[in-house]
């Protein structure tokens, strides 16, 4: 594989080691603690259309 090959797929998120997927799932739960904490609710449960959406 060529280097410039695993430059993309790291930064695709693929081809990844253990030391950057912890840290990646850590900061993914801080993002997800952080809007929680902000909005009185979850991530999961937040509606990604918008609070303004029609309802078409």
């Amino acid at each position: 594989m060529e280097p410039n090959d695993q430059w993309l797929k790291g930064q695709n998120g693929q081809n990844i080691d253990l030391v950057e997927q912890k840290f990646k799932e850590q900061c993914i739960e801080r993002q997800k603690a952080v809007f929680a904490n902000k909005y009185k609710r979850s991530m999961e449960s937040h509606d990604l259309t918008g609070e303004r959406a029609s309802e078409e």
